[in-house]
């Protein structure tokens, strides 16, 4: 079953749409490091945040470089379980 789990990851990781909402990047991370890809897993931990906490008081948004819904608390909310979780 771990092989079928990462194969979905990597399916679903492939037509998410690169703009999409920041929660998602930290799902990512988060199961890619339950199937072990601790690379994949770091590379979406950083997506996660690097380009949706934005500003001088790295405010979080749904989208990237400051677009959708700011004080995206889903986001933020996404990054904390990325952190203990992942």
């Amino acid at each position: 079953p771990e092989a079928l789990r990462k194969g979905d990851l990597e399916v679903y990781a492939n037509v998410s749409d690169p703009g999409g909402p920041a929660m998602t990047w930290s799902m990512f991370s988060v199961n890619y490091r339950d199937v072990g890809d601790l690379e994949q897993a770091d590379a979406f931990f950083t997506r996660g945040y690097v380009d949706n906490a934005v500003g001088d008081f790295l405010e979080w948004h749904e989208g990237t470089h400051a677009s959708g819904s700011a004080n995206f608390l889903t986001g933020a909310g996404g990054f904390l379980q990325s952190v203990w979780a992942g």
